[in-house]
């Protein structure tokens, strides 16, 4: 149990750390309201590999295929969560 809240210590502490290297326009954008706060979702070993066969299945090549380092897309969140991939999700606060 200490364990698994120094695991969501740490990680609060790399969402606070990204969010203040965003900047002077992030941080207005969020205290108006169109953004939230960073969140990062925790998947399963192996997701990304599902997303990626998807995108090459979809007609991306494999040679130039990414992985994503966020997820934007809503087709994409929801084969995600369609897959129960989605572990947990911790938020700066």
């Amino acid at each position: 149990n200490s364990s698994k809240k120094e695991s969501v210590r740490v990680l609060r502490s790399c969402i606070s750390s990204l969010e203040s290297g965003l900047g002077a326009i992030y941080k207005v954008q969020k205290d108006k309201g169109p953004l939230r706060s960073l969140r990062i979702f925790i998947i399963r070993p192996g997701a990304f590999d599902q997303l990626s066969e998807l995108a090459i299945k979809n007609g991306t090549s494999r040679q130039t295929y990414e992985w994503p380092r966020m997820v934007r897309g809503k087709w994409l969140w929801s084969f995600v969560v369609s897959k129960k991939d989605v572990l947990t999700s911790i938020s700066a606060t």
